[in-house]
Order: C-alpha cells, then sequence, then structure tokens
C-alpha cells in the first residue's frame, strides 16, 4: 500500500511542475513582448 501512495504522490507533484513549467512560460512570452516593445521605441526615439 504504502508503494501506491507513493506513486501517487510523485504523479501529483509531477502534474503540479508541469502547470508551474507553463506559468514560467507565460511569463517568458510577456516579458519577450515587452522587451520588443521597449527596443520599438527606443529605435524611435533615436532616429
Amino acid at each position: 500500500m504504502e508503494d501506491l501512495n507513493c506513486k501517487s504522490f510523485e504523479k501529483v507533484i509531477y502534474i503540479f511542475q508541469e502547470k508551474e513549467i507553463i506559468k514560467n512560460q507565460d511569463i517568458i512570452v510577456k516579458i519577450g513582448k515587452t522587451e520588443r516593445k521597449t527596443s520599438y521605441i527606443n529605435e524611435k526615439t533615436k532616429s
């Protein structure tokens, strides 16, 4: 029984980690978009 509980617990952690990874990817995409916006504004002010 203990082995089964351990495996199901690991599965829960794995699902949680997958969700965290997806969250992190969202943040990276958002940061990437803001970086592109700021660089575009900087180029406009230069010229």
